[in-house]
């Protein structure tokens, strides 16, 4: 067995965001906050797509092995760090507090309400 072969690490978008991380410490469980807008935001989404929103936060938020930012985040411009593709067109814009382990809701809504 050829122990010498290279190794291959797939960069990540987190690594371009947070480039200082130690990466040796486990990821941790984020807590959830969302602004008032965001609340109400996602009280005006239908039964269904709150609950799809829901889920999939609390799947980013408590993931032991994937940064939130390695799951479809982008960053944007403007008044939060980026947004996370929930569905085809549901679209979640936050922020990734890393060192309190906080992800802040600032805004949520379908794709063709929101680049306008």
């Amino acid at each position: 067995m050829d122990t010498s072969a290279p190794v291959v690490v797939r960069e990540s978008i987190y690594d371009r965001i947070f480039p200082d991380r130690d990466t040796t410490s486990p990821l941790m469980n984020y807590e959830l906050t969302f602004t008032d807008r965001g609340k109400k935001a996602l009280t005006r989404l239908d039964t269904e797509n709150q609950e799809r929103v829901k889920r999939k936060l609390n799947r980013i938020a408590t993931c032991h092995y994937r940064h939130p930012a390695d799951w479809d985040f982008e960053q944007m411009p403007g008044y939060c760090e980026g947004r996370f593709c929930i569905t085809g067109n549901l679209r979640v814009f936050a922020d990734i507090d890393e060192k309190r382990g906080i992800i802040r809701i600032h805004h949520i809504g379908r794709r063709e309400n929101l680049y306008t």
